[in-house]
């Protein structure tokens, strides 16, 4: 019986995972009471009424520390100590006998009251614990949402001044571009005025690109979402952005999975997309090789751009990258920005990663089983496989 209680206050222990040496000081105290029993006379009843009373104090800091379950087990051991005691040396006194008897029971009664007790705060503060981490979660998603709103607020303000904007430079700069192609067409080209017609006329240029980057972000079109071939998509974007790279020593590998990756998207916009960050001179070097990957994962038609950056590109902040005119990244603009509401327009995200001494942008679409996907001019030759 006293092998089978220190079993179970052990058992107790490990399912609580409290340490051994607890169970161990526990049942070295009840063994002591018990000595203490057995080595004071019977005629000092006061000092047997002490360590009588003492049997509580392992009994209730097990069932504290274990529950019912340890309670009991260490009433199970002070019951298998004390009870020999009380029949070899106390039978002599038939009414003190039975007082010690009755003493036994209150052993087992404070081991149940004790032990639900303990039982019952312990699941309330799981309970309380659980609601804290559920309360945690909650607040997160709260900020999360609060952020996105906000975000989406900024995208809007942004989108109407940018649309201003444009539209009030868009006028002024088609008259200067007008007049300098009439006052251009009288100077001979060697004449040494004719090289600065060219310069302001490229400038001109340049503007309207900037004014036609604000009017995208401003105003993206609505998609024209079908049926496409992901890699078709990937073969375009490349081709068209290769003599830019090429400038600049620039070369691309482009590596199609076998099984091609189909997507529901606007094919012009994810070109487009893909173009912006194939052409982000902030992040590409000169005398580059670039990696763009096309597959499908966990039903998503995944691309992925890989670029090798210097040690200043990776300093760019990836958690606002994407925003319009970033605090860690002015110079960025718009570009990436339009980039995100391209791929959203689709239904699709779009995340940049640094990996291994690399920038990494990771898109993915809406994958679809459709097998009729439409094609892309000049689609066979830019299906054939490209290191450029």
């Amino acid at each position: 019986m006293t092998w089978n209680a220190v079993s179970s206050m052990r058992r107790a222990a490990s399912s609580d995972s409290k340490p051994r040496r607890t169970v161990l000081a526990l049942a070295a105290g009840v063994v002591l009471i018990s000595v203490l029993h057995y080595v004071t006379s019977f005629r000092s009843i006061e000092l047997h009424e002490v360590f009588q009373r003492l049997y509580y104090v392992p009994i209730v800091i097990a069932a504290v520390l274990y529950g019912m379950k340890g309670g009991l087990a260490a009433a199970g051991f002070s019951t298998a100590l004390y009870l020999p005691h009380v029949v070899l040396k106390w039978h002599g006194w038939p009414t003190f006998q039975v007082g010690q008897y009755a003493e036994v029971l209150v052993f087992t009664l404070v081991a149940i009251v004790t032990g639900f007790l303990a039982d019952r705060l312990r699941t309330q503060r799981d309970q309380c614990r659980r609601t804290a981490v559920e309360l945690d979660g909650a607040c997160r998603r709260l900020e999360a949402s609060i952020e996105e709103r906000l975000r989406a607020d900024r995208l809007v303000t942004i989108g109407r001044l940018a649309s201003g904007i444009a539209h009030e430079i868009r006028t002024p700069l088609g008259g200067l571009l007008g007049s300098l192609e009439i006052l251009g067409s009288d100077i001979p080209r060697d004449d040494s005025k004719a090289e600065f017609f060219a310069i302001a006329k490229n400038q001109i240029d340049r503007l309207n690109r900037v004014v036609a980057e604000f009017l995208d972000f401003a105003h993206p079109p609505a998609p024209a979402t079908q049926a496409a071939d992901v890699g078709a998509i990937v073969h375009a974007a490349v081709r068209l952005a290769s003599p830019s790279l090429a400038l600049h020593g620039g070369d691309v590998d482009v590596d199609i999975a076998q099984d091609t990756p189909r997507a529901e998207v606007d094919i012009d916009q994810v070109e487009r997309a893909l173009l912006n960050l194939l052409l982000d001179e902030a992040a590409v070097n000169r005398h580059t090789r670039i990696v763009v990957a096309a597959d499908q994962w966990d039903r998503l038609a995944r691309i992925t751009v890989s670029t090798p950056v210097a040690s200043t590109g990776l300093t760019r902040n990836l958690t606002d990258m994407f925003e319009p005119f970033p605090s860690s990244d002015p110079g960025a603009g718009l570009t990436l920005a339009t980039t995100r509401r391209l791929i959203e327009n689709q239904g699709g995200t779009i995340r940049a990663e640094h990996v291994s001494g690399s920038l990494r942008y990771v898109i993915e679409l809406p994958f679809t089983d459709r097998h009729d996907c439409a094609g892309i001019p000049g689609g066979e030759e830019r299906l054939q496989p490209l290191r450029s």
